[in-house]
């Protein structure tokens, strides 16, 4: 089971995201902005961060590139949701700021966020 932070400042979508992911055995926290999600970041430990790249406060860009800054989470995977064609275009070249794991266009395609998501995290090896 992979620990993921899902960061998006409309409640609904957080929602949806932590029913599907929790469905899929993952275990799902959610911040509805950049400076909550920081924190709990700063706090906790996850496999993977699912991002926003459009919020208030902090812009989706603006929280990847104070991860990547911090040896910590440098290799954080972090994986964008946007409707922002240009950004995702960048994420899909290797050239976006912050260099995310990957990108998803809002409105959220489930099937293909579930499979990257399966895809960035490592099922837990048996002790």
């Amino acid at each position: 089971m992979s620990n993921i932070l899902v960061i998006d400042d409309d409640a609904a979508v957080r929602s949806l995201l932590q029913d599907v992911l929790a469905g899929k055995g993952h275990a799902c926290a959610t911040a509805s902005d950049g400076p909550e999600a920081l924190d709990k970041i700063a706090h906790g430990r996850y496999d993977l961060v699912i991002l926003d790249h459009n919020m208030p406060k902090m812009t989706g860009t603006e929280v990847l590139f104070q991860l990547r800054s911090d040896p910590r989470y440098a290799t954080l995977p972090v994986v964008i949701c946007t409707s922002d064609a240009l950004f995702q275009r960048k994420a899909e070249a290797g050239t976006a700021t912050g260099n995310p794991a990957g990108c998803v266009r809002k409105p959220i395609d489930m099937e293909k966020l579930v499979e990257l998501v399966a895809a960035l995290t490592v099922p837990a090896k048996a002790a």
